[in-house]
């Protein structure tokens, strides 16, 4: 029985190593396709300036987070992370990521905003420019950069995709949220 203890010991201390010699980023990886593609503020900026633009113009969302933020983490790890969610952004949207209290100055149209102290930690301007009290929030942007809502708080699947298709649709030209939200409750706007 002993002769069989170490080689059974030694392959189960090798199938474990070679899981643990892994990155963690390559160890909770999901295939391509299952993220969201972010992109930066300058990213989008570039994008917009781009003579490119009139062609790929789409609606933008920015996710506003700060690093402490177990609300942000948790959108995430969830929400952000779930294949519907994931496929809708991806077609749909130019999708941001943007730290509120990033020290960097952030370039957006022609202006430029910088970080100011203040509080614990300091503010990026354009947290401010976009009317953002709470974390996290996401900012709803037109192809023409303009703002169209700043929705705060955690929001699960159902209430982000009901968002999504609200903004990205252009539901909001032609009906108010709460009549929106009934229908898309019923099914009225799944395919």
């Amino acid at each position: 029985m002993k002769k069989f203890a170490i080689p059974a010991f030694l392959l189960l201390l090798l199938f474990a190593s070679s899981f643990m010699l892994r990155s963690p980023e390559s160890r909770s990886q999901k295939s391509p396709g299952e993220k969201i593609n972010w992109i930066s503020m300058q990213e989008l900026n570039d994008l917009a300036q781009s003579k490119d633009w009139p062609k790929k113009k789409r609606k933008i969302i920015i996710d506003t987070y700060t690093e402490w933020c177990g609300w942000c983490k948790k959108m995430d790890k969830t929400t952000f992370s779930d294949p519907v969610i994931v496929k809708y952004i991806n077609e749909n949207y130019y999708a941001v990521k943007f730290d509120a209290e990033s020290k960097e100055t952030v370039q957006f149209g022609d202006r430029e905003y910088k970080w100011v102290a203040g509080g614990r930690r300091g503010i990026n301007e354009l947290t401010r420019a976009f009317g953002i009290r709470g974390y996290p929030s996401y900012v709803f942007l037109n192809e023409d950069l303009a703002k169209l809502q700043v929705v705060p708080g955690y929001k699960d699947v159902k209430t982000m995709l009901a968002m999504l298709v609200y903004f990205g649709e252009e539901h909001y030209t032609k009906t108010p949220w709460d009549q929106f939200q009934k229908d898309f409750d019923s099914g009225k706007y799944m395919n």
